[in-house]
């Protein structure tokens, strides 16, 4: 499922990274924006599991929205 072959622990690191980046910035944004546009390669599978998961959507126009608690 992975491409970088990380661990499962280090997935979930990306992932809260991710996260608390996402609800740090308090707006919608889209990962090369929120990274300044040296965006890290976890951060498009970190955002697709957050996807998957339901704690972000992405819009039309690639912004994550972190979703409601």
């Amino acid at each position: 499922m992975c491409s970088l072959n990380i661990t499962l622990a280090e997935q979930r690191k990306h992932e809260a990274e991710l996260l608390a980046r996402l609800r740090a910035c308090g707006r919608p944004i889209t990962l090369p924006d929120l990274f300044r546009g040296a965006r890290p390669r976890w951060a498009t599978e970190a955002a697709d599991r957050l996807e998957i998961a339901g704690k972000v959507t992405e819009d039309e126009t690639g912004r994550l929205h972190v979703a409601a608690v």
